[in-house]
């Protein structure tokens, strides 16, 4: 083997343990069977809208965009493997994006079982909070 084939299978390798480390991750949390697998319900500290969105959707789909890259970057059939990875890595990259976009909502459905009550009593939470602050407004004028 000369260095070029060993240095694209280690980055295979890497990518791959990566996206499997991210799937195992993804999946303890969304399991939900320990306080510290519930954390990203919005219960832990840093922006709670960014945790939940990329527990349910950004976790994932970096997993897979670093599984399509370890089969890419294989010696020999990685050349093969580009064209029907692509549309992959594309579906892919779209939840990403979307994961940013704080202004698209979420699905119920995204959410696993345990975490929809969270998620309703968080956003009634809100709810109050504004109209406390709106009546308090009201109240200074």
């Amino acid at each position: 083997m000369d260095d070029q084939v060993t240095i694209r299978l280690l980055f295979s390798a890497a990518a791959f343990v990566v996206g499997a480390a991210l799937f195992a991750f993804a999946i303890w949390q969304r399991r939900g069977r320990s306080p510290a697998a519930r954390r990203w319900m919005g219960r832990g500290r840093g922006n709670p809208d960014f945790e939940e969105r990329m527990s349910l959707i950004g976790f994932p789909a970096t997993g897979v965009l670093c599984w399509c890259f370890s089969a890419v970057v294989l010696p020999v059939i990685g050349v093969y493997l580009i064209l029907p990875l692509a549309p992959i890595a594309v579906l892919c990259f779209i939840p990403l994006i979307i994961c940013r976009l704080d202004f698209i909502p979420i699905p119920d459905a995204v959410y696993p079982k345990w975490a929809r009550p969270i998620r309703h009593a968080n956003e009634q939470a809100v709810k109050d909070a504004d109209a406390w602050l709106r009546a308090y407004r009201q109240h200074q004028r």
